[in-house]
């Protein structure tokens, strides 16, 4: 089991902050449950700093009516004492996120959702934004796509990715990179089994679920078959609300 040796930080949130890493300002936007940041604000996420600890490539493919989506799903975590909420002396954890819309793909990504953001209640706020240059370790080179909307089920455990919105209807496509999400967080473990899943434009459905790289407690075994199937059925109907909320709005 992976564990930082270092209690749980506790810390009062504030809703936004602007903090300066290297000589350079930060303006990561608190992101609560049941609550949505549109967009993610921009961050030169490289002069966070910290510890690189892990990198993982986990790759996704759905098929429906005829439509088709295929890529790849970046994950990274790093170790910081200059966390979201200044410097502090207990290390905690951010997390970095990249897909890619790979070549097989018909048509573009709607959403992204990831989970969990809330392992046994730990992570409470959680702070976003996205790094539209690149530079970061494990991740790849700049995005070809921004993230037009971010936002939390009400449990906190599920964070859903939006890739469409006002005037961009396409999501993302064929060939495309997003910019890097950033997530950072007060949590001092991490799991290499966290979900991820992903909605078409055209309502195809994929899921992924291995080495996704996640707020959590190493777990030195992949679910079972049966776990992973409640996880992805839990984070499409969390994407389903927000595609309806959407559309509600319009």
């Amino acid at each position: 089991m992976f564990k930082l040796r270092f209690p749980v930080l506790a810390a009062t949130l504030a809703v936004s902050s602007a903090i300066a890493f290297n000589g350079v300002a930060h303006a990561q936007t608190a992101l609560n449950p049941g609550g949505s940041v549109t967009p993610p604000p921009t961050v030169n996420a490289a002069p966070f700093g910290g510890t690189f600890i892990e990198s993982s490539i986990s790759n996704y493919t759905g098929t429906n009516a005829g439509n088709t989506i295929t890529g790849s799903l970046i994950s990274t975590v790093y170790s910081t004492t200059t966390g979201p909420f200044g410097t502090v002396a207990t290390p905690t954890l951010d997390f970095y996120y990249q897909l890619i819309a790979g070549a097989g793909s018909t048509t573009g990504i709607d959403s992204m959702s990831l989970s969990s953001f809330a392992p046994n209640g730990v992570i409470g706020t959680i702070q976003v934004g996205q790094d539209t240059d690149g530079g970061v370790t494990g991740e790849t080179a700049t995005g070809t796509a921004n993230i037009l909307g971010s936002t939390r089920g009400g449990s906190g455990v599920g964070v859903v990715l939006s890739f469409t919105g006002v005037g961009a209807t396409s999501g993302l496509t064929t060939g495309q990179t997003s910019s890097i999400f950033v997530v950072r967080t007060n949590g001092v473990q991490f799991s290499r089994t966290g979900g991820a899943a992903f909605l078409g434009v055209a309502s195809v459905a994929a899921n992924s679920q291995a080495t996704v790289l996640t707020p959590g407690t190493i777990e030195t075994a992949a679910p079972e078959p049966g776990s992973l199937a409640l996880i992805a059925t839990g984070m499409m109907g969390a994407m389903g609300m927000v595609v309806r909320r959407r559309r509600s709005a319009k």
